[in-house]
């Protein structure tokens, strides 16, 4: 998806939801685009994102932005090297 110039890939899961769909939605959407936006309607925990893109980081993988799509609003978690709650800085 493009958005401001910039391509974003979106990641959902196919029912039934659990917890170990959240790591593949970032392992496929990372190989598409450095910015993802993840279907978390579920409610994952922010921990348990930010371990994911910790994990990501750690072995280098490119990671500019990362958003999630909850119950129908978007929310920042990671942008240029920044975790983000409640769309501020931690």
């Amino acid at each position: 998806m493009l958005i401001d110039d910039n391509y974003y890939e979106y990641e959902g899961f196919v029912k039934p939801w659990n917890i170990k769909k959240v790591s593949r939605m970032f392992s496929h959407g990372l190989k598409q685009s450095d910015r993802l936006i993840i279907n978390n309607t579920k409610g994952c925990s922010d921990r348990y994102l930010r371990r994911q893109i910790a994990d990501r980081l750690n072995i280098n993988m490119p990671i500019k932005e990362v958003w999630t799509y909850e119950k129908g609003c978007k929310r920042l978690i990671f942008k240029e090297g920044k975790f983000y709650k409640d769309n501020r800085e931690v």
